[in-house]
């Protein structure tokens, strides 16, 4: 670098550089280069090798390769886990899958038979005074899918098959799962019922143990032969014609049960429909006969401890008492004491 310098004082100090502005830029540029900030390595890519024998392992683990499927090419003895270094994501699924594996050996199924026994409990309408609860036992193989048996159990109860519901756990299940896919191991207990069943008691789950239907007690009679009638309904009779009652008892908390009586019903025989409706029937005999005239009994004689009655206002009524005596409309809370 040659420099040259003015000796005239007046003009200042001008200074003239030749050569020197590439050593300046080069300083410049090194200054820029410290200043950047440091650029992340990517982590190494895995081998093919080792992606191959990663996705073999967790297949293998999880169980996910398909039986149909041809089973791959045995690996290499020399490609071991011991001696492959994995990153840490990678080794940490493994872990987790080995560590999920090991319960699998004590698995039932291989200590399990693999034919199951599975009982079907058909639910009727709780509005079907008709209907009968049955159960049914069915054989299937763990590994067949419920097809056939929702076909058997469709033609025993004369539906479509589209309108059949199973339910295993109160959860609805298909024709295409398996009792494997449920965990069943030896055998189950399914709950079957029609679409309309269905339906009502997912609208309505705090009726599904409770049989609200009305039944119509058409008159009152002595005869056994006609005790039956009791529990029958009579489409035909005029509703105008009929009181609609709401009877409750001791041993049926929470299960109120509703009668549609007549007004010339005794309450006799409502106590007995009740008793009926309620599955006490075999634990009492016939109301006992009316011990006073017509009316409230308020000082009638002492009653036993097991002689049902109506209660209407703290009082008990005889058995021979018109319910149309009493004053109640429809939709009355009536007791059921003496139980």
């Amino acid at each position: 670098m040659s420099e040259t310098q003015s000796s005239d004082s007046d003009s200042g100090s001008d200074v003239v550089v030749t050569g020197g502005s590439t050593s300046k830029r080069k300083a410049k540029g090194k200054e820029r280069a410290r200043s950047k900030s440091r650029s992340l390595t990517p982590p190494p890519e895995m081998s093919r090798e080792q992606r191959d024998l990663l996705r073999n392992i967790v297949r293998e683990t999880l169980g996910a390769r398909d039986r149909d499927r041809t089973p791959s090419p045995p690996l290499d003895p020399d490609l071991s886990t011991d001696t492959i270094v994995f990153d840490p994501e990678v080794q940490a699924i493994i872990n987790a899958a080995n560590a999920g594996a090991k319960p699998s050996e004590s698995n039932p199924i291989s200590h399990s038979n693999e034919t199951i026994e599975i009982f079907v409990h058909w639910k009727p309408h709780p509005r079907d005074e008709q209907g009968r609860k049955r159960t049914d036992i069915f054989k299937l193989n763990r590994t067949d899918t419920f097809r056939e048996l929702f076909e058997a159990v469709a033609e025993d109860q004369s539906l479509l098959l589209e309108n059949l519901r199973l339910s295993h756990n109160n959860i609805r299940i298909f024709p295409s799962v398996t009792p494997a896919t449920l965990r069943i191991w030896d055998e189950a207990d399914l709950e079957a019922c029609d679409k309309t069943t269905w339906e009502f008691l997912h609208a309505n789950p705090h009726k599904a143990g409770h049989n609200g239907s009305a039944i119509e007690i058409a008159s009152d009679s002595e005869e056994e032969e006609e005790d039956e009638e009791l529990l029958q309904s009579d489409a035909g009779d005029d509703d105008d014609e009929t009181l609609k009652l709401v009877l409750r008892s001791s041993k049926t908390v929470g299960n109120d049960i509703t009668l549609t009586v007549r007004p010339t019903t005794t309450c006799g025989a409502i106590v007995q429909a009740f008793l009926k409706k309620a599955g006490l029937a075999g634990q009492y005999g016939k109301p006992a006969g009316s011990t006073t005239k017509r009316g409230r009994g308020r000082k009638s004689a002492v009653a036993s401890d097991k002689n049902p009655q109506l209660s209407i206002d703290g009082d008990r009524i005889d058995h021979g008492v018109p319910i149309s005596e009493m004053d109640l409309d429809s939709g009355d809370v009536v007791d059921v004491v003496g139980l």
